[in-house]
C-alpha cells in the first residue's frame, strides 16, 4: 500500500494517435469554442477507429506552452488525451519539406460523409487555395576552411538547430567547427542563406563574411551597395575618407588563416536587406545610438540627408568638407572674426583723409564727389557685435544670440542656423 501511489506514476502510459486536421483556428474570430484564446487550435479527426470514415471530431490545443508549429488543413498530427482535454503535437513532417507535409495516410475514405466539399480540397487533402510553393529544406553545407574536422569529416560532422517556417524563412542555430553561428533569414531562395536576396542577420563567431556565405567558385567577393563599381563615383567609396587608411571597412575581418595563431578578431554581425528601417518610436526616451570603439562610416550611392527638428552637434576634432579638404588648403572663415576684421578695415577707412596742401579732407565718392563717409558709416554700424536675448534678471544669454547688433541693424553674412566653434588657442612658449 505505501508504494501505490509512487506504482501509479511511473507504470501509466500516456499514449499519442494519428489524426487529421479537420480545421485550423488562428484567432477568437475564427470560431466560438470554450477557450478564451483560440490561436493555433485545431479541429482533428482521430484516425484509429473502427470506421474510419464515420469519426467524431475532437477539438484540440497544442501541448507545448508557448511553442506552436505552422499547421493547415491536411496535415498530419499527434494526439493525446489528458483527462477532459486533448493536446496535440505537430504537424509531422512526412515529407521532409516545410512548406509541403500533407498526411500521407489520406483517401477519400478519411473524410466524413455527408460533410464538407471536395471542391475545397486537392487530393492530398490540403485546401485548394493552400499557398504551395517550391521551397527547400535549409541545409547545412560542406565548408573546409570553417569546419575544421580534417578527413573525418563524415564521422564528425553535426546538423544545426533549425526553426523553418513554411514560405522561406528560418531561425538557424548551428555551428562551425566549436563556432557558434546565429542566422536569421527571410525569403530564402534557395537550401542556403543568401546575401543577395532576402533578408538576413548573421551573427558569425569567427571567419571572414565570404567564408561564411562565398560559395567555392565564386570569383566575386562580397561588396557593400557603395563599393560596386560605379563609373564616375570611384571618389565616394565607403572605403575613403580616413587619413592613414586604406580600408575603413575591413572585407577579410575575423578570416581564418591557416597556422595563424594570434587572430584576435573574430565576433562580428552582419544585416543586409534591399531595405533597412531604424525607428525610435518613444516621445521622450526614444533615442536611437549607435557607438564605436573605433570608427564610423556612412555610405551611399546616391544621396545623404540629415532632418531634425531640434539642433545638431558635431563635435570633432577636426571637420572636412570633401577629401580634397583634408589638405588643409582651404580653412573655413568664422563669421564674428570675419565681422572684427571688416569692423577694423571700414574703421581705418572712415578716420582716412586726403591731404591736399596741408589741408585734411574726407574721402569723396569718384563719380558725384560727395564723401563716402555715411556710406562707410553704415557698414561700421553693421559690423557692430551681436546683441543677445536677455533673461528676467537683465542678464545676456550667450547661447541665443540674435541676428541684429548693438545699432539694431541686420548683419546679412551672419546666419541665424549655422555656427561653429572658435580656434583653439595656441600656448606660447
Amino acid at each position: 500500500m505505501p508504494n501505490r501511489f509512487f506504482d501509479e506514476v511511473v507504470t501509466k502510459d500516456i499514449r499519442f494517435n494519428l489524426a487529421s486536421v479537420e480545421r485550423v483556428n488562428l484567432n477568437k474570430n475564427d470560431e466560438q469554442s470554450i477557450e478564451s484564446d483560440t490561436s493555433q487550435t485545431l479541429v482533428i479527426k482521430p484516425m484509429n477507429t473502427v470506421l474510419p470514415t464515420i469519426r467524431k471530431e475532437l477539438y484540440a490545443r497544442p501541448l507545448l506552452r508557448g511553442l506552436s508549429d505552422s499547421i493547415t488543413r491536411g496535415d498530419l498530427v499527434l494526439y493525446t488525451m489528458l483527462k477532459d482535454k486533448t493536446f496535440y503535437f505537430g504537424p509531422l513532417n512526412t515529407k521532409n519539406n516545410p512548406n509541403f507535409s500533407p498526411n500521407h495516410y489520406h483517401h477519400k475514405e478519411l473524410d466524413s460523409r455527408g460533410k464538407g466539399s471536395s471542391r475545397t480540397k486537392n487530393s492530398m487533402g490540403y485546401g485548394k487555395n493552400y499557398p504551395a510553393i517550391a521551397i527547400s529544406k535549409i541545409e547545412k553545407q560542406r565548408n573546409n576552411i570553417l569546419d575544421d574536422l580534417g578527413p573525418e569529416y563524415e564521422t564528425s560532422k553535426h546538423s544545426d538547430m533549425l526553426l523553418e517556417g513554411r514560405h522561406g524563412n528560418a531561425i538557424r542555430i548551428g555551428s562551425r567547427s566549436i563556432s557558434p553561428v546565429l542566422n536569421i533569414s527571410n525569403n530564402n531562395i534557395s537550401s542556403t542563406e543568401s546575401l543577395i536576396q532576402g533578408s538576413l542577420i548573421s551573427m558569425m563567431s569567427v571567419g571572414s563574411i565570404l567564408q561564411h556565405f562565398g560559395t567555392p567558385n565564386s570569383s566575386v567577393p562580397f561588396l557593400l551597395s557603395t563599393d560596386n563599381n560605379i563609373e564616375g563615383r570611384e571618389n565616394y567609396k565607403l572605403n575613403l575618407g580616413n587619413v592613414g587608411l586604406e580600408n575603413t571597412f575591413d572585407y577579410n575581418y575575423g578570416e581564418i588563416i591557416d597556422n595563424d595563431e594570434d587572430q584576435i578578431e573574430f565576433d562580428q554581425i552582419l544585416i543586409c536587406s534591399d531595405r533597412i528601417t531604424f525607428d525610435a518610436r518613444a516621445e521622450n526616451k526614444g533615442d536611437f545610438t549607435i557607438s564605436a570603439n573605433s570608427n564610423i562610416n556612412f555610405g551611399a550611392r546616391k544621396n545623404f540627408t540629415l532632418n531634425n527638428a531640434g539642433y545638431s552637434v558635431i563635435n570633432s576634432h577636426n571637420i572636412y568638407l570633401g577629401l580634397e579638404a583634408q589638405n588643409k588648403t582651404e580653412p573655413l572663415v568664422m563669421g564674428d572674426e570675419l565681422r572684427k576684421f571688416l569692423l577694423e578695415m571700414m574703421t581705418i577707412i572712415l578716420d582716412s583723409r586726403a591731404l591736399v596742401h596741408g589741408v585734411k579732407i574726407p574721402l569723396v565718392d569718384k563719380d558725384t564727389t560727395t564723401p563716402i563717409i555715411n556710406r562707410v558709416q553704415r557698414m561700421i554700424d553693421e559690423l557692430q557685435p551681436r546683441t543677445y536675448e536677455v533673461d528676467e534678471e537683465g542678464v545676456e544669454d550667450l547661447t541665443k544670440p540674435l541676428i541684429t547688433n548693438t545699432r539694431n541693424d541686420i548683419t546679412r553674412f551672419f546666419s541665424q542656423h549655422h555656427y561653429t566653434e572658435k580656434n583653439r588657442q595656441t600656448v606660447t612658449t
